[in-house]
């Protein structure tokens, strides 16, 4: 895991695909998100374009709010753009604590547990770095340039693959030591 190295310059941005599976709902969309302070704006879409969802939020704990743009359904607020999310698309992604964990870092908010595990694939051991918060297993499956580029999220039926295409704004610091496996 590389949270100790990841840096930004005040915010950054992915562009990728989520994949998800959920007892009564499947399927995959592109992911657009930017991300400044606690403050982010995240479009999804559909593998041919079409949008889907437009989400905004801003702040922490109490003063947190979100909203979300449907097409042809109309806008919505909250205090959770998670909870907006599956309200009024069905959807399933924790999406205050993913803002943290697509670095590889726990969410500030609650108790996590980090560890690490050696897969053996077609006879190679391969390490995964595993984070344990709220419910979620988060496991980083893939790093390019030391960045997060396939994490998969798991609780109980619920399973999300995120595949990212792109980083911007966002460095890896080469002077930091990587994450040793403690809380």
């Amino acid at each position: 895991m590389v949270s100790d190295k990841i840096t930004t310059t005040g915010g950054w941005s992915l562009k990728g695909r989520v994949g998800l599976k959920m007892p009564q709902k499947s399927g995959s969309f592109n992911i657009n998100w930017a991300q400044q302070g606690d403050g982010f704006e995240i479009y999804i879409t559909s593998t041919l374009g079409l949008s889907i969802a437009h989400l905004k939020g801003s702040g922490r704990g109490d003063s947190r709010r979100a909203s979300i743009d449907i097409p042809k359904r109309g806008h919505f607020e909250a205090a959770s753009a998670a909870l907006l999310l599956k309200d009024h698309t069905g959807l399933v992604i924790p999406i205050e604590s993913l803002q943290y964990w697509v670095r590889g870092e726990p969410a500030p908010e609650s108790i996590f547990e980090k560890k690490k595990d050696f897969k053996n694939q077609e006879g190679f051991e391969q390490q995964k770095d595993i984070l344990i918060q709220s419910g979620w297993v988060i496991e980083y499956l893939a790093y390019e340039d030391e960045l997060p580029v396939r994490i998969k999220l798991a609780r109980g039926e619920v399973s999300v693959m995120l595949i990212i295409k792109e980083w911007k704004d966002i460095k890896v610091r080469k002077d930091a030591k990587a994450w040793e496996g403690t809380t």
